[in-house]
């Protein structure tokens, strides 16, 4: 796969935006398009590196990262899920795909939901993994009691080196290693993303 960054702006006089996508070194007409996206705190890359070897033996795979996270990027101040799904639609659109399939996991499957709310004509099949979409307020509130949180906020921007170990044990099968960190290096990771979220 190739590394590929598309410019959603550069016609306009409005706010930059860049999404990055990993693409087809080469495309295969008898190969369906696929398009993974990532979940909240991951990028492409990270989220489906050992995914992509198989998958691209049976698509044309399409994987972006999402804005402001990996090397995707905004000035807009936008940023809710339907403003990303937006751009990944229009990034494809401008790497000229009018017909694909999408896989989103966690965050991404948010995204991937409202990309075939916005994108309907060129979204074939959807696979959402691991998102709550149809969750009622109280199914939340009692899975968050269950794992024992506040709240979605306080689990995905976690305040302290506690809070990432809790975190990564949630979203990780093997989190052992990754407990290992000594708290001055979860506490840099807290810090970049506040700088990146501010």
């Amino acid at each position: 796969m190739l590394p590929c960054t598309v410019d959603l702006d550069a016609d306009s006089s409005s706010a930059a935006t860049t999404v990055h996508f990993w693409i087809p070194g080469h495309r295969k007409s008898t190969r369906p398009a696929l398009v993974l996206i990532h979940g909240f705190g991951a990028n492409s890359r990270w989220q489906f590196y050992y995914q992509v070897r198989h998958l691209s033996k049976h698509f044309n795979l399409y994987v972006p990262d999402l804005l402001f996270f990996g090397r995707s990027y905004s000035e807009n101040p936008d940023r809710s899920i339907e403003f990303q799904a937006g751009c990944v639609a229009a990034g494809l659109r401008k790497l000229g795909l009018e017909r694909y399939s999408v896989v989103g996991l966690s965050y991404g499957g948010y995204v991937a939901y409202r990309m075939a709310e916005v994108d309907v004509a060129a979204v074939e099949k959807v696979v959402i993994i691991s998102s709550g979409i149809h969750y009622t307020e109280e199914q939340k509130e009692e899975q968050m009691r269950r794992i024992g949180g506040e709240g979605i906020r306080d689990l995905l921007l976690p305040k302290k080196p506690g809070d990432v170990r809790k975190m990564i044990k949630l979203a990780l099968y093997k989190s052992r290693r990754y407990n290992l960190a000594p708290d001055f290096v979860l506490q840099g990771f807290i810090k970049v993303k506040k700088t990146l979220i501010a």
